[in-house]
């Protein structure tokens, strides 16, 4: 009844190839912000954003970037 996918950079293309695939089910899947931005998935229906994501921030005052939770 439902396909349940990951959708993000650290995956292998083999893996990305299947969420574009049909399937004959419903689709869920869950992706970074990067993959959500430019692409189009047939079957979609609903999108759940989370409303976090992982973010690179450099501090200047100490000279280190750092991955925040935003």
């Amino acid at each position: 009844m439902f396909a349940v996918f990951p959708l993000h950079g650290r995956i292998t293309p083999t893996d990305q190839k299947k969420v574009f695939e049909d399937h004959g089910k419903i689709k869920f899947i869950f992706a970074s912000r990067i993959a959500e931005t430019a692409i189009t998935i047939d079957g979609v229906k609903v999108v759940i954003d989370p409303g976090k994501d992982l973010e690179l921030i450099y501090d200047q005052k100490y000279k280190y970037s750092s991955m925040k939770l935003q």
